[in-house]
């Protein structure tokens, strides 16, 4: 069973790097759980749909910039 990694960063300036990140993550067999493509799909609030996330992943990869 694959382990779920949770990949995070702030909004402005690294979509494409989480966009770079998510496909090695694959490539290694980790499920990527990305917000993105949860939050569309879930009519609950963001912040509850991003709280359940964290607790199912079985890690949490955030991705820090300058900001």
């Amino acid at each position: 069973m694959a382990l779920k990694v949770m990949l995070s960063s702030v909004r402005r300036g690294l979509a494409d790097v989480r966009d770079s990140v998510a496909p090695v993550l694959k490539i290694l067999r980790y499920d990527v759980i990305r917000f993105e493509t949860v939050v569309t799909t879930t009519p609950a609030p963001p912040r509850a749909i991003c709280v359940e996330m964290v607790e199912t992943a079985d890690i949490y990869l955030l991705i820090l910039g300058h900001e």
